[in-house]
């Protein structure tokens, strides 16, 4: 069974979930999660990070600026405000990102996110969600993926490329193979 052990400062933000919290959520939601991903929320429900981290994206995506930055995960407890079905309603998700598609995590950027897939045929692939701007041209595309950019087939995968964001900065300095 994986383990999430955060090796960057970080605090929780909401309690720690019990299985009966995650199977509530998967109703609620009706999807069932992927098990790195149940694994990881079972450890913590929430996360905001204490510093600049980020993942490397593919080489096919975003060439400019192949970092996407992550400042924390979002938790599945009702009692707070930052929680993904909060998020889902309160961004609209559901008239702008394809069903089946979650936000776990949020980037510096407002109206743009870190996704699940919770779809058969993408299940627990890991994508980043943009949108030009959250008032430009009134989706007139909904569930559209083509703002979401792949990242990790899997959450575990995701996790384990976090780093420093200094460090990645330091790495493409050195290392312009990307381009």
């Amino acid at each position: 069974m994986a383990h999430f052990e955060c090796k960057f400062p970080y605090e929780e933000i909401l309690p720690q979930n019990t299985e009966e919290d995650i199977v509530s959520f998967e109703q609620r939601i009706g999807y069932k999660l992927p098990s790195g991903y149940r694994q990881f929320l079972l450890e913590h429900n929430g996360i905001h990070f204490n510093q600049s981290l980020g993942v490397i994206w593919t080489k096919d995506e975003f060439e400019e600026y192949p970092i996407c930055e992550v400042y924390g995960f979002f938790g599945i407890t009702m009692e707070r405000n930052n929680n993904i079905e909060t998020l889902q309603e309160g961004y609209k998700f559901k008239d702008r990102v394809p069903k089946g598609y979650y936000a776990i995590a949020n980037t510096p950027v407002p109206a743009q996110f870190i996704c699940i897939s919770l779809n058969e045929e993408n299940y627990g692939r890991v994508y980043y969600w943009h949108t030009i701007s959250s008032t430009a041209h009134e989706f007139e595309e909904p569930h559209t993926t083509e703002y979401l950019y792949p990242i990790s087939s899997s959450f575990q995968g995701f996790w384990d490329n976090i780093r420093d964001l200094k460090e990645l900065q330091i790495e493409m300095d050195i290392d312009e193979s990307w381009r």
